[in-house]
């Protein structure tokens, strides 16, 4: 039997890199899915490190085009990202439900604290 028209199968999985980033948040399935748009977990466990690498940090209160800019910067460092892990692992920050969906259940508040900025009132009295 002849090769011709055969194809070879390729393994791509995540990097070594990715793999000690998705224990250390304790992910275990490969795609995560936020607001119907599915992402990788590979991809998408580097977005912190690379978020907080850059000093790029999300607000409660923020656009979707401001939140389509910060998605846009975490793609130009690492191209491997697509637009829709970007997307999740962004916009999952946002709230602590997302956030342990789609990072882990190891990944706390206080690793968050440092990619979210809160806004602190304070009463004059």
């Amino acid at each position: 039997m002849s090769k011709k028209g055969k194809k070879k199968k390729t393994k791509v999985g995540p990097t070594p890199e990715q793999i000690e980033q998705m224990e250390l948040f304790g992910q275990v399935d490969r795609t995560r899915q936020l607001q119907g748009v599915k992402g990788r977990t590979p991809q998408m466990s580097v977005i912190p490190k690379i978020m907080k690498q850059h000093g790029l940090k999300v607000k409660q209160g923020m656009t979707n085009s401001q939140l389509n800019e910060i998605q846009r910067q975490v793609r130009v460092y690492d191209p491997t990202i697509t637009p829709d892990d970007a997307f999740v692992g962004v916009r999952g920050l946002l709230n602590r439900t997302s956030r342990r969906g789609v990072f882990g259940e190891k990944f706390t508040d206080a690793m968050a604290e440092e990619l979210i900025e809160m806004e602190i009132r304070i009463n004059n009295e």
